[in-house]
């Protein structure tokens, strides 16, 4: 009897934590763009600045523009990510950027916030808020 309530015990245990890792992870899913902090502008989204879709898969495609001193650059790039909710860390693994395959060398490591309609993210482990990149749900 014992012996089945602690098997009982564990598949639930097991049920809970699959249920929050996967509804957690599910709030990430979508296309996300990036807001502009430009002087007199705070927070104005820019489509044509930068974007992000998430897929159910565990893939990704990004797009963007920088614009340096009148310079510009456009990027695109594609691949899969990993999500842990638990630790607020997003891992992005590059196969495709610019039309080049990577070699599966590359890997990009955010902390990632996701808070409703607003997803943060900062370059690293320490989370520097220096480096913070905010984009806010897109449709």
């Amino acid at each position: 009897m014992r012996k089945g309530i602690k098997v009982l015990s564990v598949l639930m245990l097991m049920c809970v934590m699959f249920s929050l890792t996967a509804c957690g992870a599910a709030k990430i899913v979508g296309t996300w763009a990036q807001k502009a902090e430009q002087p007199g502008t705070p927070n104005q989204l820019q489509n044509d600045f930068g974007e992000i879709q998430f897929n159910k898969d565990g893939t990704y495609k990004r797009a963007g523009s920088t614009k340096h001193l009148g310079f510009g650059s456009i990027y695109a790039e594609e691949g899969k990510y990993e999500y842990n909710v638990q630790k607020s860390v997003l891992l992005l693994y590059p196969e495709l950027q610019n039309g080049v395959v990577m070699d599966g060398t590359n890997k990009y490591s955010y902390m990632c916030y996701v808070d409703g309609d607003t997803l943060k993210l900062a370059m690293g482990d320490a989370g520097d808020v220096d480096s913070q990149v905010i984009l806010e749900r897109r449709g």
